[in-house]
């Protein structure tokens, strides 16, 4: 490193490799570590996740059928009438058509007569001509 004509020494820190860089720091930690001040700590990976290559955000994902929780990564319960979902958001779950969610569970949707389930097939929308009124479908005037 130049600096006032001179050429300076860089001392790495452990786990850590020098970059090009010409603004900010030369050097930069190793996979599985990251910067702790001027040392490269260790990222605590919790059970059930690995490292990513993400730049922002945390450092490791969960594995598929595991959401993270305050704790890590928690195993995905599935409750009757749902299927698996591995969105990044959400339960990891969703309830099989014709079934909507409530909690952690997924009960059965009653159509009320001139009814049908509607695109996403977790909910109910009136045929055409009727529109909805308390919970039933009434003819339009």
């Amino acid at each position: 490193m130049e600096a006032d004509d001179q050429c300076l020494e860089i001392v790495l820190p452990p786990n850590a490799y020098l970059t090009d860089n010409s603004f900010g720091s030369v050097w930069r930690c190793g996979r599985g570590f990251e910067v702790d001040g001027d040392t490269c700590a260790a990222i605590v990976v919790p059970e059930n996740a690995f490292l990513n290559g993400s730049g922002y955000g945390q450092p490791w994902t969960c594995e598929r059928g595991y959401v993270e929780n305050e704790e890590g990564c928690a195993a995905v319960i599935v409750p009757e009438n749902a299927f698996f979902d591995d969105a990044t958001y959400g339960p990891g779950w969703k309830c099989n058509r014709g079934f909507a969610a409530s909690d952690d569970e997924c009960s059965k949707i009653n159509l009320p007569d001139n009814a049908h389930l509607d695109r996403s097939g977790n909910r109910w929308e009136c045929h055409r001509n009727f529109q909805r009124s308390q919970g039933s479908c009434i003819l339009n005037d």
